[in-house]
């Protein structure tokens, strides 16, 4: 995950970064990500992992949503 994010960086830092909705998004989406693996609710159970793993979908999710249909949410900005 973090050697992903590292090379995301590296492909902004060569070729520019690309619209800042875009930019967050991604940011945010890696974040979630490994906040919710690397801070568990609980370090026990199955039923808390399930939590955290849900939780991670509902948030990406969520930024998925901007990214895909990001047309239609630019232009209900404006």
């Amino acid at each position: 995950m973090q050697l992903t994010l590292s090379a995301v960086e590296l492909y902004v830092a060569g070729f520019g970064p690309p619209e800042a909705v875009i930019f967050r998004g991604i940011h945010l989406m890696f974040a979630l990500a490994l906040v919710f693996l690397l801070y568990p609710l609980s370090r026990s159970g199955l039923i808390w992992r399930g939590s955290d793993l849900l939780l991670m979908g509902l948030g990406l999710a969520a930024v998925l949503h901007i990214l895909l249909d990001y047309q239609t949410f630019v232009n209900r900005i404006i």
